[in-house]
């Protein structure tokens, strides 16, 4: 197992006194910046295969990573990175799923993730889980598709869910408790260039987060700097804050359809994960077609407020596939030499 020596950081503080060319606007410049040195690695799956790990999250100490490689689609580590056990398995059962979109929630001791092949909106009691894995039940919640309201990803938010997909007349879809939609009016933050609004959902992709009292959400645009900020005001959406929006997706029409021209856009956020005080967004500054050649290498993470404000920017020794915060740590999936290697860093 790899193992660093120790761990150390180093505040920076950038003064951005005067900047040309709009470098004061760029989304990656922050007044403080911490350099995350070195870190021990808590777990790797030289022995546990686990395929791509696509999320991480920290429950009652617990670490649970969502995975491709089967048995289950979800492992739950111990504090000190040992697996406990392997839950959620797919098939047509009673307690199984089709699928597993990447990005599940956690609050209290409930996971909730989207089977898009069944159209699901699943619940786990982790306490469940602990006690025995096998006889754990799985609560699935049927979300609407129809012809104008396509979500191809839903997350809980207080009673209802938010939806990310293609929606007639809406940025983003959302749903109440008995779902019936909640129409909010709110439209994307750039201009889309006279696409339609299904045609938006399957042009502009990108994912949610949701703050842990799911009271907030961000939506973050794939292959740009465009990220934005809602809360849940008298159970309807509020946008509070859109980032500047430098670096817009380019769209070009390939094959009779038209999609991002990666070619003329950013890598931009590539994930994210948020706290009820912060949005946590990881961020490449250079051209998307560029990154995919350099091996998809990702070092650093932005924190905002969830009004918007810049906080602090963290620049990791690891390139970074997935993360998490919780309390005072950072964790942070990395693949590299054919691992996925698991390392947990102290935040200042």
């Amino acid at each position: 197992m790899k193992t660093f020596k120790g761990l150390s950081w180093l505040l920076l503080p950038i003064f951005l006194m005067g900047c040309k060319n709009g470098a004061e606007d760029r989304i990656d410049a922050f007044g403080t910046v911490v350099e995350l040195k070195v870190s021990d690695c808590l777990f790797d799956d030289a022995d546990y295969p686990l395929g791509t790990i696509e999320d991480i999250q920290i429950w009652n100490n617990c670490i649970l990573l969502q995975h491709t490689d089967l048995p289950g689609s979800f492992t739950m580590l111990d504090s000190c990175g040992r697996v406990m056990t392997t839950f959620c398995h797919l098939g047509h059962g009673h307690n199984e799923c089709l699928s597993v979109e990447p990005r599940f929630t956690v609050k209290k001791s409930v996971l909730s993730f989207y089977d898009r092949h069944a159209k699901n909106l699943c619940s786990i009691n982790l306490d469940d889980v602990c006690k025995n894995p096998d006889s754990m039940k799985t609560v699935k919640r049927p979300v609407p598709y129809t012809l104008d309201f396509r979500p191809s990803y839903a997350a809980a938010l207080m009673d209802g869910m938010v939806c990310r997909g293609s929606f007639a007349g809406e940025r983003f879809g959302c749903l109440d408790g008995e779902n019936k939609r909640i129409h909010h009016g709110i439209d994307y933050p750039f201009a889309t260039g006279g696409l339609t609004d299904l045609e938006k959902g399957s042009v502009f992709q990108g994912f949610m987060i949701v703050c842990p009292s799911m009271d907030r959400f961000a939506i973050v645009t794939y292959a740009s700097d465009v990220f934005e900020l809602f809360r849940m005001t008298d159970s309807v959406p509020q946008r509070c804050f859109v980032s500047p929006c430098k670096k817009v997706p380019s769209v070009v029409e390939s094959g009779g359809r038209k999609t991002t021209d990666t070619s003329r856009c950013c890598a931009g956020f590539i994930n994210g994960c948020a706290t009820d005080s912060s949005v946590y967004l990881l961020y490449v500054d250079e051209n998307y077609d560029e990154w995919a050649r350099n091996g998809y290498k990702s070092f650093d993470i932005l924190s905002f407020g969830w009004d918007g404000r810049k906080k602090v920017k963290y620049h990791l020794p690891e390139s970074v596939q997935c993360f998490t915060v919780s309390s005072d740590y950072l964790y942070v999936v990395s693949q590299t030499e054919g691992l996925n290697r698991l390392y947990r860093f102290r935040l200042p």
